[in-house]
């Protein structure tokens, strides 16, 4: 049996192999943004924003959150029939989203999103469906060198995308968004799918109702959860959108891009490492430890960046960036404490789905999707402008993380 030491080195050496992707995918994206700056306006990543956002808040009825168990299901034969579950769910939902989006899409985003939203969202949703799908795949055969390898080629296709369509300004912006969604992870879904397929005696519809009864909990709470949760984080650009000018929800947009997603390199490579390992831990006074160590050496590595963007993020903005896009470092200053929190929390969530605590996320995502839409429903009745909304939000959005780590603690504390 492994010792701890073992399991430890082990750990950190998965953690910098999915590290190791993300810096190079999201150093990609990053070292991007001051040409794509150039080639759009603040109004279409204003509207990119606003897409990716309609996107994430949908995305998680894919597979109604089963691919969640994926990484859980310890019998090889069960977690097989559990993959075919996830991608025959993905096939339907899929369905359903392309006829919504065809009867729907006219009436409530003709005015902005018409001309690309109708054509591209199912093929974005599926993209990313199967993106979800393959990369828990990965964590469950701790295949990290091949996730690692999936956020490369899904920012190199993003990117290039992009780049490539800027003629088409909007049009072109969205369409390399889903490029990235659908061919990124190509090579590791084909791995998959050759091992379905030379596994295809052990698959049969009992089997696959067996897993779905067992993880019943997954759609029944953690697709609604999840749901609320993709709101809370995702309802933003949308109100912003509604509330002030698409150039004010390019400088919101572009700061996610350069800050959030730069931060999440660390917090997705840890959390994807910490969900597989900790999905393995069966005392709960090691997943405490597990737990505590993580948000410490997650605290101590997000105070770097977000203390020097605190200080200098404003003059480099304006820098890097081009002057247009001076005041998205205004808008990190105001909200430097939310992205730390979130750098902390996020990737320690899935704690509570490891434990077994599905109904205590769903109650944390709708007290949060409440803490985010007040700041929104506060600055229409007060007029507020657009930088004093950001900062009430901000504040809420903290408030939300701390309760999140507080709940999480909780239980574990309790488990012991």
């Amino acid at each position: 049996m492994p010792s701890l030491s073992t399991k430890k080195q082990s750990f950190n050496r998965s953690v910098f192999i999915v590290l190791g992707g993300n810096v190079l995918s999201q150093g990609l994206i990053f070292a991007s943004s001051p040409f794509l700056t150039r080639l759009y306006s603040p109004e279409v990543f204003g509207q990119l924003a606003v897409f990716i956002s309609i996107v994430a808040m949908i995305n998680v009825f894919t597979s109604l959150k089963y691919e969640l168990a994926l990484p859980i299901e310890r019998d090889q034969k069960k977690f097989l029939n559990l993959v075919v579950l996830c991608l025959g769910i993905l096939g339907i939902t899929t369905i359903i989203c392309t006829a919504a989006v065809l009867i729907l899409g006219t009436f409530f985003f003709e005015k902005q999103f018409a001309e690309f939203l109708l054509w591209l969202l199912p093929l974005a949703f599926l993209g990313e469906g199967i993106t979800a799908i393959t990369n828990y795949y990965g964590i469950h055969k701790s295949k990290y060198k091949d996730l690692a390898i999936l956020k490369v080629n899904k920012a190199l296709f993003t990117v290039g995308g992009q780049a490539g369509l800027h003629s088409l300004q909007s049009l072109g912006m969205v369409a390399g968004d889903v490029m990235g969604r659908i061919l990124g992870g190509f090579k590791l879904m084909l791995k998959m799918f050759m091992e379905i397929r030379k596994s295809s005696s052990v698959i049969s519809l009992n089997e696959i109702r067996e897993v779905a009864s067992k993880y019943r909990k997954f759609p029944l709470i953690s697709s609604y959860s999840s749901f609320i949760n993709s709101a809370g984080l995702q309802l933003a650009p949308i109100l912003l959108s509604a509330m002030y000018s698409q150039a004010e929800v390019g400088l919101f947009a572009l700061a996610q891009r350069v800050i959030v997603s730069p931060l999440s390199i660390i917090g997705r490579a840890v959390a994807d490492v910490f969900y597989g390992t900790a999905a393995k831990i069966d005392a709960p006074g090691d997943l405490k430890q597990m737990f505590i160590k993580t948000s410490l050496k997650l605290l101590l590595v997000g105070m770097i960046p977000i203390s020097i963007l605190y200080f200098a993020g404003e003059s480099l903005f304006g820098l890097i960036f081009g002057h247009a896009w001076k005041e998205t470092g205004t808008i990190i200053q105001i909200l430097s404490l939310m992205y730390l929190a979130q750098f902390i929390v996020s990737p320690l969530s899935q704690t509570l789905n490891i434990l077994n605590r599905q109904d205590l996320q769903l109650v944390w995502d709708i007290l949060r999707l409440i803490l985010t839409v007040l700041p929104f429903l506060a600055g229409f009745l007060s007029g507020y402008d657009f930088y004093e909304l950001i900062k009430l939000l901000g504040i809420c959005s903290v408030a939300s993380y701390v309760l999140l780590y507080a709940m999480i603690f909780r239980v574990l504390k309790k488990q012991i």
